[in-house]
């Protein structure tokens, strides 16, 4: 079952509580934008979430972030290799 979807645009949409996260890369950082079930959100740059935290179901989604676009990246160098 499908948990999430993956917008061209760096957000993904978590079907079972509707809340996104929303990467954005920039000149040397990422900022997170997380928008969660009362559709409030609350950004933080990537570099300062090791060090000043932010929320454990933010945390738990960038990790499933991580994970899938981790699996996208292996299917894309698979598909070079393959060429």
């Amino acid at each position: 079952m499908v948990k999430a979807i993956i917008f061209t645009f760096p957000q993904v949409n978590f079907f079972n509580d509707h809340t996104k996260i929303v990467l954005i890369p920039g000149a040397g950082d990422v900022l997170v934008i997380y928008i969660d079930k009362k559709r409030e959100g609350t950004s933080y740059l990537m570099s300062n979430i090791s060090s000043e935290g932010c929320a454990t179901e933010t945390v738990e989604r960038l990790r499933y972030c991580k994970r899938v676009l981790k699996k996208v990246w292996d299917l894309v160098e698979e598909e070079e290799g393959d060429s």
